[in-house]
């Protein structure tokens, strides 16, 4: 199909409106369709902002597609997209727009709550009576890879035509259907299904827009019930959320009274549990003897043996030699007074043996002997050593 510049006035022309969600092959319809270089999208961000006109010659009629934003565009509101395509409806410098192409994408695996609000509004804009005039396509069938994901996509095809929910009511009052597998032939198959353009009736929104402002059509009742929807479904989500906040607030401070309880029952086990210790070790020290005299006894009582004598013996004296230990004296019975002297240099001098019947005696180490033994001196004293 080649473009025209200035088409003859001779040849009818008829205006198509091409609607759709966002990315679902309406510029790859045009582009492929008209051979005009529409720009082509491949990512969410929709490519048409505001509707656009594409002219060309088929079967001996001027036939223009008008492309249309989605109404889940990402840049525009869906009433300043609505506005839009009401203000090319209500054009009176353009043709008349005698029919509808809808476009679906066969890949999406189920129909999203966007795709259904585009659906919606579409229904509201043309209105039953011109379901006759509307041709609904499913597209990207050529970037199919394979027969299991054909058959996958042929079952989905089959549920939007039968099921009501979907297309199946549109289906039920004369809407018709096609594919579109990407190329030029399949475009042009998809155009040569209108029939009697010239009979095609008013639009709905282009009737209602006749006696009533933009806010008040059908179209605009859909976008702003679904904004109502939206909003109850983000209170409600707020509200979700401050009742979870406050759940967990009220099991965070359950938590911390729990804790604390905890902690004040372990505190008072652990005074309880001290309390009887000390209680059993004061029973355990009431409990036991005493186990020997204190510091100043014992003083006392070496005090007293120091000067303690043996059994039959009136007095007696002790000396030290100077860097020995003590000088035990020792009596025998019978013995009345004995002194005792330790020589210097020795261990000990014993002395104070004496016979049974000794009235008294002195007895005195030899100097440089171990000890003096009593009677060896009164010997050595009369009888002297040569």
């Amino acid at each position: 199909m080649e473009p025209t510049d200035a088409e003859p006035r001779e040849l009818p022309h008829f205006a198509i409106l091409l609607l759709g969600a966002t990315g679902v092959g309406i510029s790859s319809f045009i582009f492929r369709t008209t051979g005009q270089p529409a720009e082509i999208g491949h990512g969410v961000r929709s490519c048409t902002s505001e509707c656009k006109d594409w002219s060309f010659k088929h079967d001996g009629k001027l036939l223009t597609l008008i492309d249309t934003p989605g109404f889940d565009d990402t840049s525009l509101d869906d009433m300043e997209i609505l506005a839009s395509i009401a203000s090319r409806v209500e054009a009176k410098n353009l043709p008349r727009i005698v029919g509808v192409i809808y476009f679906h994408r066969i890949t999406d695996k189920r129909l999203t709550g966007m795709s259904r609000m585009n659906l919606q509004i579409s229904r509201a804009m043309c209105g039953e009576q011109f379901y006759p005039h509307i041709i609904l396509v499913t597209t990207m069938w050529n970037t199919i890879p394979n027969e299991t994901v054909m058959n996958e996509a042929a079952e989905r095809e089959k549920q939007l035509l039968q099921l009501p929910a979907f297309w199946g009511d549109m289906i039920a009052q004369r809407c018709k259907y096609e594919r579109f597998f990407g190329t030029p032939e399949s475009g042009i198959q998809i155009l040569t299904l209108f029939q009697s353009l010239d009979k095609a009736p008013l639009l709905h929104i282009e009737a209602e827009l006749r006696v009533k402002g933009l806010k008040d059509t059908n179209a605009a009742a859909v976008i702003l019930e679904e904004r109502r929807q939206r909003e109850r479904a983000r209170l409600e989500e707020m509200e979700e959320l401050r009742e979870e906040e406050e759940e967990r607030l009220r099991e965070e401070t359950a938590e911390r009274a729990r804790l604390r309880e905890m902690k004040e029952l372990m505190e008072k086990e652990e005074e309880r549990r001290c309390e009887q210790q000390y209680q059993v070790t004061e029973g355990q020290r009431s409990s036991q003897p005493a186990r020997g005299p204190t510091a100043g006894a014992r003083s006392d009582h070496n005090r007293q043996f120091s000067g303690q004598s043996h059994e039959g013996s009136s007095r007696y004296s002790t000396g030290n030699t100077p860097g020995r230990g003590p000088n035990r004296s020792q009596s025998l019975e019978g013995s009345s007074v004995y002194t005792t002297t330790n020589t210097p240099g020795r261990v000990s001098s014993r002395s104070g043996q004496s016979h049974e019947d000794s009235d008294g005696y002195t007895t005195g180490d030899t100097q440089g002997r171990g000890s003096s033994r009593s009677g060896l001196g009164f010997f050595t004293s009369f009888f002297p050593r040569n």
